[in-house]
């Protein structure tokens, strides 16, 4: 039998990735600019997935990592923002891309007992003050 709790942290943290890239404010124009079209209340992958290749051009974290290509990363974002598949280092990636400030990044070293955050960085991390709760 497997543990439900994962599964919907990770279903609490995409959905509250979309609400951040969705709302109007700070987030949303940054993936905005790169959409061919802008469809309400639709993100477009390719969009933010050249939000965090731009990211990874400036900041590389690994090999590879300078010569992304956004068309690469729009899987990943379509998995993470579904909730099908959203691991710590997307997450980080996410976090560092768009600049999500302190009271809505992931902060490593906590109890883990937020089960939302602890989804994404099992037994380490939690969602700040913010986060939606189960």
């Amino acid at each position: 039998m497997s543990d439900p709790e994962p599964a919907g942290g990770r279903q609490a943290a995409a959905k509250y990735l979309r609400e951040l890239l969705l709302r109007q404010g700070r987030y949303r124009p940054q993936w905005e600019r790169h959409a061919e079209r802008n469809r309400p209340g639709r993100i477009n992958h390719l969009a933010v997935a050249e939000v965090l290749a731009q990211h990874l051009w400036l900041a590389p974290r690994g090999a590879g990592d300078a010569d992304v290509l956004p068309r690469q990363l729009k899987d990943t974002v379509g998995r993470a923002l579904s909730g099908q598949m959203l691991s710590r280092a997307t997450l980080a990636l996410f976090i560092e891309a768009f600049g999500f400030s302190g009271r809505r990044r992931t902060g490593c070293g906590g109890s883990g007992a937020d089960r939302a955050g602890s989804a994404c960085c099992p037994g380490r991390a939690r969602w700040t003050p913010g986060w939606p709760r189960r």
